[in-house]
């Protein structure tokens, strides 16, 4: 069987052009995979048990509201494990998070002292927040916890 030239280049440019696809389209799903960023821990309390269960994540260094205000809005959205309870009621959000001098300042909304849902009791809630701060951010020395505008009392 005699395959005249023509039809032998336009296979090989099939063909090439099929591999520069296939190279472009993996090497796009390998950069979509790789996330530049820095491992957290976040620790919750487990249904019936209250064992505390941690979880990994990376979290993006260059995230716009900044990796500290970031980490607080994913401690607070709550853990990504069925199994674990959220630290607060489902809507609970940061209104302000910054730090000075070490100490760290966050308020959260009155949504976190609501006990709805699965989420841990307040006293707990407040501990592994705070437990979860400390162990992620070493320069944080203190942390003041507001809720609803009021202060919280260690």
């Amino acid at each position: 069987m005699k395959i005249s030239i023509k039809k032998m280049v336009a296979v090989i440019v099939i063909l090439a052009i099929f591999v520069v696809a296939a190279i472009v389209f993996f090497s796009k799903q390998a950069q979509i995979r790789k996330v530049d960023g820095t491992k957290h821990y976040f620790s919750f309390s487990e249904h019936g048990t209250e064992k505390i269960v941690e979880e990994t994540r990376i979290l993006p260094k260059d995230a716009p509201q900044g990796e500290l205000n970031f980490y607080v809005d994913e401690l607070l959205l709550g853990p990504a494990t069925p199994r674990l309870r959220p630290l607060f009621s489902l809507g609970t959000s940061a209104e302000y998070c910054f730090v000075k001098n070490s100490v760290l300042y966050v308020g959260l909304t009155r949504d976190a002292v609501l006990q709805m849902g699965d989420s841990a009791d307040i006293k707990t809630g407040v501990k592994l927040f705070k437990d979860n701060i400390k162990e992620n951010f070493k320069d944080i020395k203190e942390i003041q916890l507001f809720i609803d505008g009021k202060y919280l009392e260690n």
